[in-house]
């Protein structure tokens, strides 16, 4: 699994996303707004999201709940 991870300012109502690249690639886009832990939980968040192949899923909210679960479970005390 190749995968690159950037930092951008976005805007403050978005906190990361992750697009699947046409070489198989992915790239996690991570708001350089957060702090600190909160880029390390978007992007457990964003990577849960490979992980699972997620964008083989049409089925958001199971997807957007399993990923969160599974955040919580590697970085304890996160609630995002």
């Amino acid at each position: 699994m190749d995968y690159n991870c950037t930092l951008v300012d976005l805007p403050t109502t978005i906190r990361s996303f992750v697009r699947a690249n046409p070489d198989g690639s992915y790239t996690i886009v991570i708001n350089a707004r957060l702090g600190y832990d909160e880029q390390c939980a978007a992007y457990v968040h964003e990577l849960n999201h490979i992980l699972y192949k997620d964008f083989d899923d049409t089925r958001t909210d199971v997807v957007e709940r399993r990923t969160h679960e599974t955040s919580r479970n590697l970085r304890p005390g996160f609630d995002g």
